[in-house]
């Protein structure tokens, strides 16, 4: 990490499993991310079926890019003897945590935590209400550990759509996996948000709201950004 605090922060962008590539949505998240003004590198972990030249071709403009792959993981474990809601897809739920775990090993083993000041997670078929400030963000930064969008707090829980923080913050929040099955035991319910806020919560990061989401779905044009 930089220990200039008049430096601008080392900035790197991640993300983890299906690689959803819509191109008027990441043209748009390639500006609002910033990475035409900024110094902004990017690692991601893709389930290996992905098409790694469309989506280096979709997100050119990065400083630095790595990508990783590895097998999709078929979850068929049964879940049933935990309360859920009817909009929990278990499968779905446990393919997006695993993902986010071996993008953790992978940053580990690439000395990445080491090199960044600032983290951003990010879903490539999401945009925001507005480009992101870093030096706000930093600002934030020095009174929570966590930024998490104003949106999608389903059932009283935290967003999953986007996470900002420094590198101790992005390993909890990335290794949410490992504590799943032991709040499931606690009673916590079984639901993506509520699960990430109890993990959160209980590991002690304080989050402060960012910026506001939006989730595409086709290759459309929204009036957002």
């Amino acid at each position: 990490m930089s220990t200039d605090s008049a430096a601008p922060p080392r900035i790197c962008v991640v993300t983890s499993g299906q690689a959803r590539i819509f191109r008027t949505c990441t043209d748009l998240l390639l500006r609002q991310l910033g990475v035409a003004e900024h110094a902004i590198d990017f690692h991601a972990l893709f389930w290996d079926d992905t098409d790694l030249d469309k989506t280096r071709e979709a997100l050119a403009g990065f400083r630095e890019t790595t990508l990783w792959t590895h097998p999709r993981v078929q979850f068929n474990e049964d879940f049933s003897a935990y309360a859920r809601p009817p909009e929990t897809n278990v499968p779905n739920f446990l393919s997006m945590i695993w993902g986010r775990r071996l993008l953790l090993d992978k940053l580990r083993e690439a000395g990445a935590f080491e090199r960044y000041d600032l983290f951003v997670f990010v879903r490539l078929d999401t945009c925001f209400n507005r480009p992101l400030d870093y030096a706000a963000m930093v600002g934030l930064l020095q009174q929570h550990n966590a930024l998490l969008p104003v949106n999608g707090h389903w059932r009283d829980g935290w967003s999953d759509q986007f996470f900002a923080g420094r590198a101790p913050a992005l390993q909890t929040w990335l290794g949410f996996a490992d504590r799943v099955k032991g709040y499931l035991a606690e009673g916590v319910l079984l639901h993506p948000e509520t699960l990430l806020k109890h993990h959160m919560v209980t590991n002690g990061l304080h989050a402060a709201p960012l910026i506001t989401t939006f989730i595409w779905r086709s290759d459309v044009v929204f009036n957002v950004g």
